[in-house]
């Protein structure tokens, strides 16, 4: 799990700009309004922002996950300046090599949606770089791999169990992954990666 001085290093990596121009203005904050995209925390960021409060910044909790939104929906819930990883690296998610799993370039996620209001397609080669690197420190630790990876081995098994309950899908989520080798981790959480910007959303529950 990161400490602190480890998020405020991943955020200062990516402090460069994703493009010449405020990418929320073309948008309309397309990202910054709750109902359009899951928003997520890595392990140890709820503590972080915690410690660092945003006046209209609200945890909100989910079986799988700690998320957020913000208090009034109509306004933006961050600064540029202080930011959740998820806000700073959206819409792009790593691009990993099954075989080394190293992080080896950036996929934007793609939907209807997305499409229509998420207009960056290639951001500037610094914060490509940037995000490359960012996304390599954030899925070293062992934490936030099992934390992406649990989610995705949820969908899995729960897309075919119709009628199960949450907690017994949780449970059977739990005992899997605690018998998964380091390499299986790391398979399962590469798989979320793919269903990020799909026609059924993401559910937090």
């Amino acid at each position: 799990m990161f400490t602190p001085s480890q998020f405020e290093s991943l955020y200062s990596l990516l402090s460069v700009d994703i493009v010449t121009e405020d990418c929320g203005i073309k948008c309309e904050q397309y990202c910054c309004k709750t109902p359009n995209t899951m928003k997520y925390l890595l392990p140890g960021e709820e503590e972080y922002f915690t410690l660092n409060p945003l006046p209209n910044f609200k945890i909100k909790e989910y079986y799988l996950f700690t998320g957020y939104e913000a208090k009034d929906q109509t306004n933006c819930l961050c600064t540029r300046q202080l930011r959740p990883f998820c806000c700073r690296i959206f819409p792009f998610r790593p691009a990993v090599s099954l075989n080394s799993f190293k992080v080896v370039d950036l996929k934007k996620a793609t939907s209807p949606e997305f499409d229509q209001y998420c207009w960056i397609i290639n951001p500037l080669p610094e914060w490509h770089q940037a995000a490359i690197k960012a996304w390599q420190q954030v899925l070293n630790d062992r934490d936030n791999l099992r934390f992406y990876a649990r989610y995705a081995l949820f969908l899995k098994i729960a897309k075919p169990a119709h009628g199960r309950s949450t907690t017994s899908l949780l449970y059977e989520v739990v005992e899997e992954l605690d018998n998964m080798t380091l390499d299986q981790e790391w398979q399962m959480a590469i798989s979320f990666f793919d269903l990020i910007g799909q026609k059924e959303p993401l559910v937090g529950l």
